[in-house]
């Protein structure tokens, strides 16, 4: 159906947890990353971004989250936020709002 949009959601990237981290010059991938910098943070929601306003048949995009859940590493998922749980921002949340205002 060509008249349909994807829709594009749950876009994110941790940046706290208990394993290893990932930065924009250093993946790890043999170890396996659970997490990633804000730097690297920022570069991923940049590239989504970017590709997402690339194509069409593209409906809106949704990051996951606003803000950070917690401030525990023992789960990655307390980190996927643009901002800190203290709410101060991260490099990612001026990406996001200079890129979709």
């Amino acid at each position: 159906d060509t008249a349909k949009l994807i829709w594009i959601t749950e876009v994110g990237a941790p940046t706290g947890g208990p394993g290893a981290i990932a930065g924009v010059d250093d993946y790890k991938f043999g170890q396996s990353p659970d997490h990633v910098t804000e730097s690297l943070q920022a570069v991923i929601l940049r590239e989504a971004i970017d590709r997402h306003q690339q194509y069409k048949l593209v409906g809106p995009l949704f990051w996951y989250s606003y803000k950070d859940l917690g401030t525990s590493k023992q789960t990655n998922e307390n980190w996927f936020g643009l901002i800190r749980y203290d709410g101060t921002p991260k490099p990612a949340y001026d990406i996001f709002k200079q890129l979709t205002h």
